[in-house]
């Protein structure tokens, strides 16, 4: 081969190894490659998510943050509704049942879905609710109690560990109008109503608020039924009270068995002794004891 043509050669293999270089150093990933040492640190451009520890800090609410404030009610709309007093249960006059019509009342929450029960328990003088509560608790019934004004006076060591105790194991806390509804303003009416709720808000750090109204013993009227309403309440009576030695009210609490009946009852030593028997005894029968609100 001639000299020539090995220069040539050499020559051409010159080029094509400074062509291979180029295109090593343009290629796709070229700019990857040739930049990384300007970009500098990864740590240089911090992402959208890196964690900034004061940058939304997380508060506690405030103690008043929520707290249900008391109805602004026009007194006026009751001056002209009718303050006689009926019957407010345990038969279904048609008197009484004219008097309930188009409000929130209801005496039975019965659904055919199954046998619940409903015991409701009267809170006014001081006798077995922290038993009846053990009772409930032992056997995971529930139920609902009506707090009267005079509960807290006649027990002020122990009624609102009491109450406190009847939120906390889930039961429902409602009002009893125990006061004298008929002979006072709608004014006054409405202060005995936010005194309760009140003490309710006191017992509890959350805002909810109780939402159930019992009038007086059998008692019921137009008026009541409207203040309450206006104050955010719902009139809850009932399907059957019961009264005597622990003997006749277990005999009558088992014989009134049936979906939705609500039991009206006090916190007596007798109904104490017959929620020891009466409650396996129905739970057994397939019966379920439920709050107001289930």
């Amino acid at each position: 081969m001639r000299k020539s043509h090995l220069i040539a050669l050499f020559i051409l293999f010159i080029a094509v190894t400074v062509l291979i270089v180029s295109q090593a150093f343009t290629g796709p990933e070229s700019e990857e490659i040739l930049n990384v040492p300007s970009k500098g640190p990864a740590t240089a451009t911090p992402t959208a998510t890196a964690p900034a520890a004061t940058a939304t800090p997380t508060e506690a609410p405030a103690p008043t943050q929520g707290i249900v404030a008391r109805p602004d009610v026009d007194y006026t709309q009751f001056y002209n509704l009718s303050s006689q007093y009926h019957t407010a249960w345990s038969s279904t006059t048609m008197e009484t049942m004219d008097v309930i019509k188009d409000t929130t009342c209801f005496y039975t929450k019965a659904d055919n879905q199954g046998l619940d029960l409903y015991l409701t328990f009267t809170l006014e003088w001081p006798h077995k609710e922290a038993e009846i509560l053990d009772v409930l608790k032992s056997h995971g019934a529930k139920a609902t109690f009506f707090v009267s004004t005079t509960y807290l006076q006649n027990n002020p060591q122990t009624g609102k560990t009491i109450l406190k105790r009847i939120i906390e194991e889930g039961h429902v806390l409602g009002v009893r109008g125990n006061f004298a509804t008929a002979t006072i303003t709608p004014e006054k009416f409405c202060d005995e109503l936010w005194a309760m709720e009140e003490i309710y808000q006191e017992l509890t750090d959350h805002t909810q608020r109780m939402t159930y109204f019992r009038p007086s013993p059998d008692k019921i009227s137009q008026r009541d039924i409207a203040i309450a309403e206006a104050m955010g309440y719902k009139v809850a009576l009932w399907s059957g009270t019961f009264g005597g030695t622990s003997a006749v009210l277990l005999k009558d609490m088992g014989e009134n068995m049936a979906d939705g009946k609500i039991f009206a009852l006090d916190t007596s030593d007798s109904v104490y002794t017959a929620l020891t028997s009466f409650i396996p005894q129905a739970a057994g029968q397939g019966c379920s004891f439920k709050t107001l609100d289930q």
